[in-house]
């Protein structure tokens, strides 16, 4: 496993987004990715916009909390969203790796809620 989800490139790509705050998230799209890095501590983020099919990243539990200050509920009433860059390199086998935030920062605009 460590292979299938650690060996990558060396080709690293940088990218922008916003958060999509799912309240409700069971990695049932990838149950088995989700588990692994769940297992060493890695938390996963749903990107706003898709990035070259890249639909969420998996993140430190330090940079989770980074882009996760507070409840998307409060962020909601205080109108505030999370934009951030980071970096990924291809794995091998397919998929990314383990994202690096490389900057965050507050903006004015009420964040992307989803149930599930």
């Amino acid at each position: 496993m460590l292979i299938r989800y650690r060996l990558s490139f060396h080709k690293a790509s940088k990218a922008t987004s916003e958060v999509k705050y799912k309240m409700i998230d069971l990695g049932q799209a990838d149950s088995f990715r989700y588990s692994f890095e769940s297992s060493l501590g890695n938390k996963r983020i749903h990107l706003k916009t898709p990035i070259k099919n890249i639909t969420w990243i998996y993140v430190s539990k330090d940079d989770f909390e980074k882009l996760h200050p507070e409840s998307p509920l409060k962020m909601k009433e205080k109108n505030y969203s999370i934009q951030f860059s980071f970096q990924v390199r291809p794995l091998v086998f397919g998929g990314i790796t383990v994202a690096r935030i490389i900057s965050y920062e507050k903006i004015n605009r009420s964040p992307s809620i989803y149930k599930s």
